[in-house]
């Protein structure tokens, strides 16, 4: 069952607006702002569930591919060199069609902000699904074009890039001209085709996943405190029956 979408009103969003302007050769225009900056609902957060604040960097933009490898979402460069290899940012003057480019960061509250205009509407044309690429860390080795980020090998690791969330929602999609369209956080999950790549939903906000050894570390945690729920359960039954 979907999500309400009374919840939009009072939560994070991303607000992208394309905006056609009715002259020849125009193009559309995107802007991005925080409806909520100060809500602890509807944001992406770290895998601890803990804000990400000015150390995060994010990615906004379509696939090239309509069947991404969804068994590539753990926050590894070979990884990451997949999904930029499909990932078109609405910022990117050669995905965009020669835009403003702008930084979209997370702030000190947790919140998202940034905005890029000029976006071309034949490169995002109506009903194209839109997505979000956030990850934990931003400050790169390897510099920035334009605004996105160009990572390395050496961008991966303790005290860099160790997580990451990938998604997108049904009603994430390019606007006709001239209107708007706000991707909701917590409008991820329950989709008719799942679009939660990475993360994991907390009910309005996003968790992001951890790396590889760190994941498999919470996925023992997890089956640890199931077996021992099981196994107290199995003794307070047998108990009974004796």
């Amino acid at each position: 069952m979907k999500k309400s979408n009374n919840k939009i009103h009072h939560i994070f969003s991303l607000t992208v607006a394309l905006l056609l302007a009715e002259i020849p050769g125009a193009v559309a225009a995107i802007s991005v702002t925080v409806a909520s900056p100060n809500s602890s609902s509807g944001l992406i957060v770290k895998s601890d569930q803990v804000t990400i604040n000015t150390s995060g960097f994010v990615r906004v933009g379509k696939l090239t591919t309509a069947t991404p490898d969804a068994t590539k979402n753990l926050p590894t460069f070979a990884n990451y060199q997949y999904w930029d290899s499909i990932f078109v940012d609405v910022n990117s003057a050669s995905g965009g069609g020669g835009i403003t480019p702008s930084t979209w960061n997370f702030n000190s509250s947790g919140a998202l902000s940034g905005s890029a205009t000029g976006v071309s509407a034949s490169t995002f044309p109506t009903s194209t699904q839109l997505w979000i690429w956030a990850f934990n860390f931003g400050s790169l080795t390897s510099g920035s074009t334009g605004g996105i980020p160009v990572f390395s090998s050496s961008d991966f690791g303790a005290g860099k890039i160790t997580e990451w969330a990938i998604m997108s929602a049904d009603e994430w999609i390019a606007p006709a001209d001239n209107l708007a369209k706000s991707l909701v956080i917590n409008q991820v999950g329950g989709d008719t085709v799942n679009r939660l790549i990475a993360g994991t939903d907390l009910g309005n906000n996003i968790a992001m996943i951890p790396e590889p050894s760190s994941y498999a570390l919470l996925l023992s945690a997890l089956g640890f405190m199931v077996l021992s729920r099981v196994g107290r359960l199995s003794k307070k039954i047998g108990g009974g029956r004796a």
